[in-house]
């Protein structure tokens, strides 16, 4: 069950080791639920569209084919869906023109401590525009 005032997120990537420590270090963040995971970009809209999740994040590098992350963020925006994007890439700086012209909220190297993306997570959802952050 759903804390109904935790910040929802939607997980989106086809690789498993990293989805599964994405999704382990938002499960033990307190105030913060994955209410889905998926593995394409398809998928992520209409997720997004149907739980109403504060934040999608995606792992650029592994999402199944269909509409890459950039494609995704500029349709969730365009849908005028509330959740804002977060990517998670290998080379983040590589994506940043891209990600600013579609709505990405955030950028994420792949390679980061633990406890990053829950504090990038917590940072995007408190601004009320969505600034791009690279962590």
């Amino acid at each position: 069950m759903l804390d109904d005032d935790a910040i929802r997120v939607v997980l989106a990537g086809s690789d498993e080791m990293g989805m599964e420590r994405l999704s382990r270090e938002l499960d033990r963040a307190e105030g913060i639920a994955v209410c889905a995971e998926v593995t394409s970009g398809e998928e992520a809209l209409a997720a997004a569209g149907v739980l109403s999740p504060d934040i999608v994040v995606m792992l650029v590098d592994s999402l199944a084919p269909g509409p890459d992350s950039q494609e995704t963020a500029r349709s969730i925006s365009e849908a005028g869906l509330a959740a804002k994007v977060i990517l998670v890439a290998e080379n983040p700086a590589y994506y940043l023109i891209s990600a600013v012209k579609s709505g990405v909220a955030g950028l994420l190297p792949a390679h980061t401590a633990d406890g990053d993306l829950t504090s990038l997570v917590r940072k995007v959802h408190a601004w009320s525009e969505s600034p791009v952050v690279l962590v």
